[in-house]
């Protein structure tokens, strides 16, 4: 299957470390869940790898772009997997990425990195930057999945309350969260 191999990962947006005025750049916060969520002991398996145990357990890579074509997963193509989001599942994710409409191209989880297993989920998805925003909140998205580990629901939902609470105590309280929840191409 494919040329990415399990050594190989894609370019992620950096953690953001703060917010500012920056002008190219903003930061993005959201979370991305999988109900059922993963057991990561009987349900992934890394072998040993380069790259380290926890830069594959319990995490998504999301594939981003500025044209909305979805990622072709029969042959994974290296460059449709730069300016990534890479997130834990479950968690709130803060990352750095450039200002523009962006869009959601699909996701992948590894399961099983020596015979190259892995969970795909759709994308479809974009969001904007509004103008004069510094840090956007695009919202949760949770995937659900059935025991075969075929998406069958993908829903958005709205954690402003918390998500905001937790950039406060990360970015201090004069720091402003704006909401841009994710849209449908």
């Amino acid at each position: 299957m494919g040329a990415l191999t399990g050594c190989v990962l894609p370019s992620a947006m950096e953690e953001a470390s703060s917010v500012g005025k920056s002008g190219s750049s903003v930061v993005i916060v959201g979370k991305i869940e999988i109900v059922p969520p993963l057991d990561v002991k009987y349900e992934q398996r890394t072998h040993w790898n380069v790259i380290g145990d926890d830069a594959i357990l319990n995490k998504i890579v999301m594939a981003t772009g500025t044209d909305p074509k979805p990622v072709d997963t029969d042959n994974l193509v290296l460059s449709q997997w730069q300016d990534a989001i890479e997130a834990e599942l479950g968690k709130v994710f803060f990352l750095t990425g450039k200002r523009q409409r962006t869009y959601l191209k699909g996701a992948m989880v590894n399961l099983d990195l020596h015979d190259q297993e892995r969970l795909w989920f759709p994308g479809g998805l974009y969001f904007d930057i509004p103008k004069d925003a510094d840090a956007i909140y695009l919202g949760t998205l949770r995937y659900t999945r059935n025991d075969f580990n075929e998406i069958k629901k993908v829903e958005l939902v709205n954690e402003y309350k918390s998500a905001s609470k937790e950039f406060s105590s990360r970015f201090g309280k004069r720091a402003m969260l704006t909401q841009s929840l994710l849209k449908q191409k």
